[in-house]
């Protein structure tokens, strides 16, 4: 985690069950040996890019001011 962002590695390699929708991001993952199941709102994607190039896009951020 870092500026309060985290970045996830989806690869295929690095993923099972990669499942790309309209709202939801799902797919098991390992940490520290332990195979997790997660679900990321589509809404909370900052960029999605490829690692071999770089390219790739970013979403616009729509940041809420602390009440």
């Amino acid at each position: 985690v870092k500026n309060n962002e985290i970045v996830l590695n989806v690869s295929f390699d690095a993923t099972s069950g990669l499942d790309m929708g309209n709202e939801w991001i799902t797919f098991s993952a390992r940490f520290g040996g332990v195979s997790r199941k997660i679900e990321v709102p589509v809404d909370n994607v900052l960029a999605i890019y490829a690692r071999e190039n770089g390219q790739g896009m970013a979403f616009p951020v729509e940041r809420s001011i602390p009440e």
